[in-house]
């Protein structure tokens, strides 16, 4: 049995599931949850592209109201249209997951436009989506791209990606030119498990944890309240791209055996 046919983009869209140290969405139909539906609601129809996104994220996890994938697709498309990197990011996650209205070509369109807004998460999912046959979008030279970019801005899961590569003896010059060429600018070390890791290049490591979910929507809401350029396209003094520190976006990234399954079961049918 082909589990890699079975459980591909399941396991793809887990690679981006939302970071143990993110906000995250849940059902919740409580009077306060209906509110900030309620209001977002009323900024997207003014035109606020976060505002759009924020909704359909509220649809897509029913938060506000019942679940509802279509009208989730529609605003993070209109979000998109507007130049929302996050919402770009997020229909083609949708896309990608969704068992009802599954488009892969849509998918990566939308996530090629949100790498293009350099979303980073986008990149290694691109990356990945081009390396595997199964997905219909098989092309080593788009892989190789958005892998070098992957690595570039140092994916977590690309170490443990080289290292299967390497294990099967297919990251060649000839294949993987600028991915070959990022690993010789920026070496790998590897631990004492002889697995590959990022190096200790000194450099203090901050987390930062995200605050309650009902903060980050009141700040939302202030700022809606600032007027929208005619166009429609900006808020006054700032672009899409410069809000989406006010966005809720998905984190990423798998641990120790799960990585390690999703690598075998993922890459094995490349190439």
């Amino acid at each position: 049995m082909n589990i890699t046919k079975i459980l591909l983009i399941p396991i793809v869209i887990s690679l981006l599931s939302i970071n143990v140290n993110a906000a995250k969405l849940a059902p919740c139909m409580t009077s306060e949850c209906i509110d900030y539906f309620n209001k977002f609601r009323v900024s997207a129809k003014r035109g606020h592209p976060v505002a759009m996104n924020t909704l359909g994220q509220f649809y897509e996890y029913g938060y506000g109201t019942e679940k509802n994938e279509i009208l989730a697709l529609k605003y993070y498309e209109k979000s998109s249209r507007l130049d929302n990197p996050v919402a770009q990011y997020k229909a083609g996650l949708l896309y990608l997951s969704s068992e009802q209205h599954k488009d892969i070509t849509k998918g990566v369109n939308y996530l090629e436009k949100s790498a293009k807004n350099k979303v980073k998460k986008a990149f290694f999912l691109l990356g990945i989506i081009y390396l595997n046959k199964d997905f219909g979008a098989y092309d080593l030279a788009k892989a190789d791209e958005y892998l070098a970019k992957a690595y570039d801005n140092k994916h977590e899961d690309m170490p443990t990606l080289i290292d299967y590569l390497n294990e099967k003896n297919r990251i060649q010059a000839s294949t993987f030119p600028n991915l070959v060429n990022a690993l010789k600018t920026t070496p790998l070390a590897v631990n004492k498990n002889s697995v590959s890791v990022w190096p200790n290049d000194g450099t203090e490591v901050i987390t930062v944890v995200a605050p309650p979910i009902e903060e980050i929507f009141h700040d939302q809401l202030i700022s809606f309240r600032q007027s929208i350029k005619s166009t429609g396209t900006r808020f006054k003094g700032k672009s899409c791209k410069q809000m989406r520190s006010t966005c809720i976006s998905m984190g990423e990234g798998l641990v120790g055996a799960t990585r390690s399954a999703f690598f075998r079961n993922f890459v094995k049918h490349s190439f």
